[in-house]
């Protein structure tokens, strides 16, 4: 099903498709932490969003997806490096 995703993701290119499945795999790969423990309710994942702004928005003309994120507190004592890393790739389906 995944492989599936990333080839409508790449406009049906099976290059492209897995050019992309390979990078999000070598990512995942090479920064487990990012990717484990990824609890949306977690005390650390939702002082994220108390803290920040994200938004998602239109599809460029050109197909590009944009996410536009903002800090709502600029305290740098509200905000965890890795946790907001966390946050992004779970909003952003990486």
């Amino acid at each position: 099903m995944i492989q599936f995703l990333f080839f409508l993701g790449r406009d049906n290119s099976p290059e492209k498709a897995f050019t992309k499945m390979k990078l999000a795999f070598e990512i995942k790969c090479s920064t487990p932490e990012v990717f484990q423990q990824r609890d949306p309710f977690s005390k650390e994942i939702t002082s994220v969003y108390d803290n920040i702004n994200i938004f998602y928005m239109p599809v460029t003309p050109s197909g590009h997806s944009v996410i536009y994120t903002s800090l709502k507190n600029y305290s740098i004592r509200n905000f965890n490096f890795e946790a907001a890393t966390k946050a992004f790739f779970m909003t952003s389906g990486v």
